[in-house]
């Protein structure tokens, strides 16, 4: 039986080369600790390849903080503060 087929999300690639950026860390040093080829990190970076979600959530335990919600595109919320501003925000304006 072949892997299943995994949606493409170019916004994981932009958001896991921002990761990178931020934290001075190669894609060569990722890929080494989710034990794949850099060649294959590149393809997922630059949105060719899909990214599995036991990656993504190894990739966000790496860089504390993260939530793999928002590495895997799923939503705009890049830590848990951020969702909790967020749900102020919402109550503060449907409180009124």
């Amino acid at each position: 039986m072949g892997a299943k087929a995994v949606p493409i999300n170019e916004e994981t690639g932009i958001r896991i080369k921002g990761l990178l950026k931020e934290n001075k860390k190669t894609q060569k040093w990722l890929a080494e600790q989710l034990y794949i080829t850099p060649e294959n990190l590149s393809l997922i970076v630059n949105g060719k390849r899909g990214l599995l979600l036991e990656r993504g959530k190894k990739i966000a335990s790496l860089f504390p903080g993260v939530r793999v919600e928002w590495l895997m595109g799923e939503d705009n919320f890049k830590t848990e503060a951020d969702v909790r501003e967020e749900r102020i925000k919402t109550l503060v304006t449907t409180s009124y």
